[in-house]
């Protein structure tokens, strides 16, 4: 049920105009009138203010009257807009940021100074960073904060001011980001090892053009530096905790979790970045089990990281050095403590940089190994505990290769990173390779620990089974440490020549794809077990150069970045509000025209609907049409008449409510329509659903962008999704979906979603066998050809793209949608975009079997008679209600099926003789098809037949025999992959479907819904539509968040995502499984055990393998030799059928082709027995020659030969197997 507000046009004024005055604002035209009409538009907007209030007020429109309620607060709302986004409440108070805009005039917000902490000043020095304290009034957010106490001797960029009090965050974001429109965010930390650099130093500019710009709202949050940081007197952290720093940069995590969405960022969205040690803070937070249990986070990026941790003494003695030299030295800490805290930052920070100068290096950097934060013995230790979470690595091509300077050591205990215990001798031994040449990576000990640092961290990622996006910027000139960060930061400058210039174009785009969409571009593959990584260099002069992505990604990947934007122009608020109360009372005028236009109310063809509004859960404006008619009502002679046009109505039609579900309460429905009698009290009665043969509407939920043009707003078609649901042609409805899933999973994510509905049972289905001459056959398919047709034509007044339907259906719906695509007349009528399906099982009932039930309610309503005309003049009279009953008491009487379902293969429609022949017929368009793991597998009714007649799917002729066979193996035990008929026939039904569209050469997007829980026939329905719903695991709600977005991904961009491969020789599919859960599972299911560890979706070979052998590539030979042993007169013995074809059945296809060359089904069918017989005579000839010459090894040796992950041959002990060969046994 609709649980979101629904309002009426009638008390929507307010928001149109709102909505109206934002659009026209956020225009290039506004701002072109703005800045050289201001003037006239100042003088003039009085004038406009008094011929406005006159129209409103003796205006007979009631729309123009109620433009005086805006009149009255003009210059409220002018103040309030002009300023609302730029004064942001969080929870402990208000604060104002300012306007800027990037260079192609896109509105920038950016709040600077915003406190996640309260100041570390006084006896707060060497605490915890605790919440910050509410203030009153606004807080200035225009200015930068002072540096943490940065300015180490080591620093190349000193900062201007630096003080304790500078525990803030600065803020970037795109000025459309707001609650409703939350935009990803990325938090970045900057490097300078713990001592130096801060979040203030970085260019403004740099930021807006390649993150703010872009629909990224970027924080660069300020932590302690130095003695500020890494204090630490060895009381075991009874007095002073360790990493200080740390603990600020997650506590900004924390604040941002809760505060994000005020200034209009994803707070579920958020990812960690930093370059140098800001890169190694990104891989501490990611491993640390305190950050795990406060704040989840998503991904990770780490630049150049130079992973290390130093032993607590060493922290503890260079703070007694300090506390020696500040004059505080005693036998009691909390007297030294008392001390220390009465001298002052700057005298602090004096004796730190003289401690510098002596020693010649950073003091009080980099972090402690010690707990909570890092409760780990070593390195490997730590990074064993990497998070569940995808992230992107690398480092340039010479990162520290400076000339080494004389007087320093060799090494720098790079060992450490692997747990080895003679790290200096390592040290020696790898410069004494490098020295003799037999090493030509020569590079310094620093950029050795660099690069070891950004690989364990890949390899440890990886092997906990996440993405890990490897890279090394391989540039030939300004490719050493920081370079980088030119492109992405605004820093460490450097005039660029013609190949840096075209990396600069594409660079940053790799990190904000993989921020906004988790990977940076489709080209490039995570790593794998063979270290694989992305090079980046561009060389126009020698031909090397990047493959250009950065434009077709965002065309391609998961989400539409349609407020994609792009030095700054400080921009007065005062002025900002000036410009909008002038603005306001200059297109007062065109609001109250554009009122009268209201987009609620679609002008069709044949006449005008009201829709309604409502909100989605993030405050995104959906329109919905209900009940809107595509064909004339089809009761009294047009029962069974094929669909006509609907007739032209004058006035306005109510489209705020459900019509009439069809005549679906067949006795095999699992769910009777039900209707809402009363909400009041939140209370709800429901009685059997409102049922009637008018039933021919449309039910529209379409994104409130989703518009025609009009004088003020620009056109924006929406891609279409139609969806017919399933119940075999008999029952179920287009009314009985969940509203509120159909919202927040199409309308909110830009896709106009359209439910028809069909004449279903008796109403679709009747014949008179008269050759369709009285009664044509598949009524229902006709009808939702009709509601095609309709849209095709009338979709743009919705707001709806007619040149891009996808069609989508579930089960029998999925099947409605293949009837629909191959059939020959909807190709002529209608063109279609593209087809989803769901566990589509494809079947056609006999012509006869439905004229004889047709006889049968004849019969029993009375109406028999010799003249088929009088039998049909008969039958009209009668209503619906009363054939319904009819129904009803056959479906009861006749073993509980749905009678009067599915579809009859019969022209114009179908006009095919097989379903091989149909599927010869596929359209020009890509597909999405695939099923459950378990669909309709369950204990098997004694009573029904042991198949389903799935050999139709393939042409068959002997249909029961196979079915017999198939069965007959499943109970021998023969075949691993036991499977209901049904089940059967759904998923030789997707494959087939989905060759037949490959073999046409389009795309074939085929998966399999593996999860291990909830995974039967409409389980996932309860992620599409909100219907059989059920309560969900941890990893249930993991799959929510991507499950739809595959389909709308695939709706829009036509993949669904950049990781989900065509269908290709090898019967590749999409694997939909997620398993959070550490560990092994061992998880029972029929008739075998199957070992489950830590899974996600992932793309495999062989879709369901042993059914697909079976049917498709052997069940046509068995059939062929059916037909010649009964042609012949002999008798079938089915035991050697059994026997002969036991192996085959089972065998591997080891030599799948390498190119992945389409190969038509009809060539792999072309062989004989004969030669199968005369391949197993070679095989078993093969083998008695191999045991006489080799012997029986497997006496000699238990072990045996299997591949392994790097591409060789591995021995191993069945017994005793490695963690990536576990699945093979």
């Amino acid at each position: 049920m609709l649980t979101t507000n629904q309002t009426r046009p009638d008390n929507l004024i307010s928001r149109l105009v709102i909505n109206t005055i934002y659009r026209v604002f956020s225009s290039p035209r506004t701002q072109l009138i703005d800045k050289h009409y201001r003037g006239i538009l100042f003088f003039s907007s009085p004038l406009v203010l008094f011929f406005a209030l006159g129209v409103s007020v003796f205006s007979p429109n009631r729309y123009f009257r109620m433009v005086v309620r805006f009149i009255v607060a003009l210059s409220l709302i002018g103040s309030v807009i002009g300023q609302d986004d730029l004064i942001v409440n969080t929870s402990y108070g208000s604060i104002q940021g300012y306007e800027s805009t990037s260079s192609d005039g896109t509105k920038i917000r950016i709040f600077k100074s915003v406190p996640f902490a309260s100041p570390p000043i006084g006896d707060l020095r060497w605490k915890l960073p605790i919440e910050p304290k509410k203030w009153k009034g606004i807080k200035d957010g225009t200015k930068y904060s002072a540096a943490c106490m940065s300015n180490s001797t080591t620093s190349k960029s000193p900062q201007p001011w630096v003080d304790e009090d500078c525990l803030y965050i600065n803020v970037f974001i795109h000025g459309k980001c707001s609650k409703t429109n939350k935009c990803p965010v990325v938090v970045y930390y900057h490097g300078g090892a713990m001592n130096y650099d801060s979040a203030t130093y970085f260019n403004d500019t740099a930021l807006i053009e390649t993150y703010a710009s872009n629909g990224v709202m970027l924080v660069i949050p300020a932590f302690r530096l130095g003695f500020t940081g890494q204090f630490s007197l060895g009381d075991n952290q009874e007095l002073i905790p360790n990493n200080l720093g740390i603990y600020d940069t997650l506590h900004a995590l924390k604040y941002l979790k809760e505060e994000a969405d005020s200034f209009g960022g994803d707070p579920d969205g958020i990812t960690v970045m930093g370059h140098s040690f800001g890169g190694v803070l990104s891989i501490l937070l990611a491993v640390s089990p305190v950050r795990k249990h406060e704040v989840s986070i998503n991904q990770f990026i780490m630049m150049s990281p130079g992973f290390y941790m130093d032993p607590p003494e060493i922290n503890e003695n260079l703070s007694m050095e300090m506390v020696k030299r500040a004059g505080c030295s005693n036998i009691s800490k909390k007297l030294i403590l008392s001390c220390m805290l009465k001298k002052t930052g700057p005298e602090l920070l004096a004796i730190q940089r003289k401690m510098e100068e002596e020693d010649g290096s950073v003091v009080f950097g980099g972090a402690v190994m010690s707990p909570p934060l890092f409760p780990f013995k070593s390195l490997p230790e730590l990074l064993k505990n990497s998070p569940r979470a995808n992230i992107m690595i690398g480092s340039t091509a010479k990162e520290l290769d400076y000339p080494p300077k004389p007087d320093t050591p060799h090494g720098s205990n790079v060992g450490a990173l692997v747990g080895a215990k003679n790290l200096d001798e390592l040290d020696e031994l790898y410069y004494n390779l490098t020295q003799s040449g037999k090493n030509n990576q020569t590079h310094s000990s620093d950029t050795q620990g660099l690069y070891l640092s950004v690989y364990i961290a890949s390899r440890a990622n990886m092997e906990k089974g996440n993405k890990v996006f490897l890279y090394s910027f391989d540039q030939s000139t300004h490719n050493m440490h920081t370079d980088d960060l030119s492109y992405l930061m605004g820093i460490h400058g450097f005039e660029k020549d013609e190949n840096e210039k075209e990396i600069a174009k594409f660079y940053p785009q790799l990190f904000l794809n993989f921020t906004k969409y988790g990977e940076p571009s489709p080209n490039w593959k995570p790593m794998n077990l063979k270290d694989r990584y992305y090079s980046i260099e561009v060389n126009k002069t020698s031909g090397r150069q990047w493959d250009k992505i950065s434009g077709e990604f965002r065309d391609l990947i998961l989400e539409d970045d349609s407020n994609s934007i792009k030095n700054e122009t400080f921009i007065p608020v005062v002025f900002v509000q000036m410009r909008m109360i002038i603005l306001l009372t200059f297109i007062l005028c065109l609001v109250a025209t554009s009122i009268a236009q209201d987009d609620l109310t679609v002008k069709t063809s044949y006449g005008s609907i009201l829709g309604y509004e409502t909100l989605s859960s993030t405050g995104i404006r959906v329109k919905i049409f209900k009940s809107v008619p595509f064909a004339s009502p089809p009761i009294g002679d047009l029962r069974w008449k094929l669909p006509v046009k609907p007739k032209k109505w004058e006035g306005i039609k109510d489209g705020t409510k459900y019509s009439a579900a069809c005549m679906s309460n067949s006795t095999t429905t699992s769910s009777p329509q039900l209707v809402r009698l009363s909400n009041r009290i939140h209370l709800l009665l429901y009685v059997l659903q409102w049922v009637d043969e008018d039933c021919l509407y449309l039910n529209l939920f379409i994104h409130g962008e989703c518009s025609v043009r009009t004088f003020i707003i620009k056109q924006n078609k929406c891609p279409i999704v139609v969806f017919f649901h399933g119940g075999d042609m008999n029952y179920d409805s287009a009314t009985y979906f969940n509203d509120t899933a159909l919202i927040e999973t199409y309308a909110s994510n830009g896709v106009m979603l359209v439910i028809p509905a069909f004449r279903l049972g008796f109403t679709g289905q009747f014949s008179l066998g008269d050759n369709q001459e009285l009664i044509p056959s598949n009524l229902g398919v006709h009808d939702a050809l009709q509601a095609l047709k309709y849209l095709k034509d009338e979709a743009d007044a919705f707001g709806g793209n007619s040149d891009a339907i996808t069609l989508m259906g579930h089960s029998f719906g999925g099947a409605l949608s293949v009837f629909l695509g191959f059939s020959p007349l909807r190709k002529l009528q209608v063109p279609i975009h593209q087809i989803a399906l769901m566990s589509v099982g494809i079947d056609f009932r006999p012509a006869d079997v439905v004229e004889n039930l047709s006889k049968e309610m004849v019969k029993r309503a009375g109406c028999s008679n010799i003249s088929k005309k009088l039998t049909l003049s008969c039958m009209l009279k009668k209503s619906g209600s009363e054939l319904l009953a009819i129904q009803r008491r056959m479906e009861e009487e006749w073993f509980g099926g749905a009678l009067f379902g599915g579809v009859v293969m019969s022209p114009p429609l179908l006009p095919f003789k097989s379903v091989p022949d149909m599927f010869k017929n596929a359209p020009n368009s890509n597909i999405l098809v695939g099923g459950t793991i378990v669909e309709m597998d369950g204990p098997p009714n004694p009573l029904l037949p042991h198949g389903a007649g799935v050999g139709k799917l393939i042409g068959a002729k002997n249909v029961a025999e196979l079915d017999e066979l198939y069965y007959n193996l499943t109970q021998s035990g023969k075949t691993n992959q036991i499977h209901s008929p049904d089940s059967q026939n759904i998923y030789v039904g997707v494959y087939v479907t989905a060759r037949a569209v490959m073999e046409k050469g389009n795309k074939a997007f085929v998966y399999s819904f593996d999860q291990r829980t909830h995974n039967i026939h409409t389980d996932d329905l309860s992620y599409l539509m909100g219907i059989h719903g059920f309560e969900k695991d941890e990893n249930e709600k993991e799959i929510a968040k991507f499950y739809p977005q595959l389909f709308i991904n695939f709706t829009k961009y036509g993949v669904p995502s950049p990781n989900w491969k065509p269908m290709n020789v090898k019967d590749r599919y999409y694997s939909i499984e997620v398993n959070l859960t550490s560990g092994r599972h061992e998880i029972l299911k029929p008739h075998f055990i199957q070992v489950y560890e830590f899974r996600m979706p992932e793309m495999r070979d062989y879709y369901e393998k042993e059914t697909i052998d079976f049917w498709v590539r052997k069940a046509p030979k068995i059939d062929k030799m059916i037909t010649v042993t009964r042609a012949a007169g002999a008798k079938m013995r089915w035991d050697k059928v059994t026997r002969g074809f036991r192996d085959l059945i089972l065998e591997e296809d080891s030599t799948p082709a390498k190119n992945e060359t389409l190969i038509p089904v009809a060539l792999v069918h072309m062989s004989y027995f004969p030669s199968f017989l005369l391949i197993c005579s070679v095989f078993l000839l093969g083998v008695l020659l191999g045991r006489f010459l080799l012997g029986d090894s497997t006496s000699q040796d238990e072990r045996m030969w299997i591949l392994g992950p790097d591409g060789r041959g591995i021995r191993i002990d069945p017994a005793k197997p490695p963690a990536y060969a576990e699945q093979m046994f």
